[in-house]
């Protein structure tokens, strides 16, 4: 079965199903799995993928990949019925710019649906993703990239891990551009003040993955915490389900 079989089918309800659509993914995979999913088991009558590290790619004669920014695209006003997108908002530089624009190629009635994270707010919202390991097994002390100097990591890693992986994790986790670098309580407020309709927008937990981190999760690293960023309260969403509509 298709990866993204369970995920469309948890959310085409929203929607109303996908059936002859006009679809849009937002950070699609490379192989488009997902595009191909919602033509070929969801009804799309199209489904395009947007992510501007793939080239423009032809799927199936229904999906295609299209290399792509979504802060500004190349599609006409009112051009799609949905836009959806798994773990990509909080990769998108400018993420309120983005949202103008799919407000703008959403047709009148259209829905946006995003499920994504980890945010940078939470325990691991470093998104360490390296060769040599992830922040599924390389569990760093939790919220190090908010609480931490380098060196202070860089010592708690010594002897821990060889010296050209901790050079690399110090890298991703201190200068890595590929997180936007937006808290939970920011995308709630872009998501709010965004041209959409706000529909839902609540934060999701994932206990597999954060039970790693549950140990190291002190007293003193709470306070710490709240003292630096008094205004945040959303240190324990790992992630972001958000709904919103184009207004018809």
């Amino acid at each position: 079965m298709n990866p993204y079989h369970a995920f469309l089918t948890g959310i085409a309800p929203f929607f109303d199903g996908f059936t002859d659509k006009v679809v849009m993914d937002v950070g699609c995979e490379k192989k488009g799995d997902l595009i191909r999913c919602l033509t070929e088991d969801f009804g799309a009558r199209i489904a395009i993928g947007l992510n501007p590290m793939w080239p423009n790619t032809v799927v199936t004669p229904r999906c295609q990949i299209v290399s792509g920014d979504i802060r500004q695209t190349n599609f006409e006003d009112n051009t799609f019925d949905v836009i959806v997108s798994n773990c990509a908002f909080e990769h998108i530089p400018n993420l309120d710019l983005a949202l103008v624009e799919m407000h703008r190629i959403l047709k009148p009635g259209g829905y946006v649906l995003s499920h994504h994270g980890p945010l940078w707010s939470t325990c691991y919202g470093h998104h360490l993703h390296l060769p040599g390991g992830t922040y599924w097994n390389i569990v760093l002390p939790p919220w190090c990239h908010l609480l931490m100097l380098e060196q202070e990591l860089a010592a708690w890693l010594s002897g821990k891990y060889p010296p050209q992986l901790i050079q690399q994790i110090l890298d991703w986790v201190y200068r890595d551009s590929g997180q936007n670098r937006l808290m939970y309580g920011d995308h709630v407020r872009i998501y709010k003040d965004s041209p959409l309709d706000l529909c839902f927008c609540h934060g999701y937990t994932y206990p597999e993955l954060s039970d790693r981190y549950r140990g190291m999760m002190t007293g003193e690293v709470i306070q710490n915490l709240k003292s630096r960023y008094p205004n945040e309260e959303g240190f324990f969403y790992e992630g972001i389900d958000v709904l919103m509509r184009k207004r018809g």
